[in-house]
């Protein structure tokens, strides 16, 4: 990145973060800490209103009012975002396409025409391929009422399809994070009958109301920190049983990322829990030769029967 380029990200970011400290631009522009503080002078040399607060709570703002002029993107920039667009769609953000298609039309239109083959080009060489369900899954309405419940800190009214219970059953969800992982959308949260958070698989919804109840995020909340939360707790708790090397290789996934590991002989024994099913069953098929489920018993059941019936119509 340029030296022009990096002042100007320096005043995108303090215009949208509000407060932040050296390192912290360091590290969102991947430069060490002394170019910063050259880039934070030459900012002020130029008149760019900055505010430095000093001690430990303290860093780098910029004032409310300052105006930034219309910016024009670099080549390397408008691919980036060219890339970006087709992993967005990929994700198949329910009620959004028309403003992500819109959004992305105004982007092109400042591309010269004498970069749009290249770009193209390049672009058509990258794929994704993220999406595990149909886009026409139902739940697909379901992110208006999602947005407005975080928007208006609403609880909501879910009636959830448990394939292990095979019923529909009404909660009372306090919202916490939307997430789109494993292919999958997931509405995160806690229930009255649940004291732990729970994933919610949108495409299990059968139903889903605001509520007039309202719930509150902690002051401190971190999605990240609530996605891995330690102690997270779901419908299933698995054991299961890998070689040393494939755990080596697996070890940071968000399976087993909060579960308990210890050797056994030449292989390592992993317990944890999940709500997500089809992530274990998944992870068994992909690596069959080297992993073992141990436990539940109803989940070793299902994993000999879709492989039985594998088995069958591959005979």
């Amino acid at each position: 990145m340029k030296k022009i380029e990096r002042l100007l990200a320096i005043v995108m970011a303090l215009k949208q973060n509000g407060k932040m400290t050296a390192s912290d631009i360091a590290s969102l522009l991947e430069v060490n800490v002394r170019t910063i503080y050259r880039d934070i002078d030459a900012l002020s040399q130029m008149e760019v209103p900055l505010v430095s607060l000093p001690g430990k709570e303290g860093g780098y703002e910029i004032l409310d009012d300052y105006f930034i002029p219309s910016i024009s993107f670099t080549g390397d920039e408008i691919l980036a975002l060219s890339i970006a667009r087709d992993l967005i769609l990929n994700t198949e953000i329910p009620g959004f396409d028309p403003f992500i298609h819109s959004a992305f039309l105004k982007i092109t239109n400042i591309i010269p025409g004498k970069d749009i083959p290249v770009i193209r080009k390049i672009t058509g060489r990258i794929l994704f391929d993220m999406k595990y369900i149909d886009p026409e899954m139902e739940g697909k309405d379901y992110f208006p009422l999602i947005r407005e419940s975080f928007e208006k800190d609403l609880c909501l009214h879910v009636g959830y399809y448990s394939s292990r219970l095979n019923e529909v059953k009404e909660r009372l969800v306090k919202p916490h994070i939307l997430t789109f992982s494993d292919g999958v959308w997931y509405l995160r949260g806690k229930s009255e009958d649940k004291p732990f958070l729970w994933w919610f698989r949108l495409d299990r919804i059968k139903y889903l109301r605001l509520s007039d109840a309202h719930f509150y995020l902690p002051e401190d909340f971190d999605k990240r920190e609530y996605l891995y939360s330690q102690n997270t707790r779901g419908e299933y708790s698995v054991r299961l049983s890998m070689s040393i090397s494939l755990y080596e290789t697996v070890k940071d996934d968000v399976l087993f990322k909060n579960g308990h590991s210890e050797r056994s002989g030449d292989e390592i024994l992993v317990a944890f829990e999940t709500d997500r099913k089809e992530h274990v069953l998944e992870f068994l098929f992909r690596n069959c030769d080297s992993a073992r489920l141990i436990e539940p018993a109803a989940l070793v059941s299902e994993l000999k029967e879709k492989l039985e019936k594998m088995g069958k119509s591959y005979k």
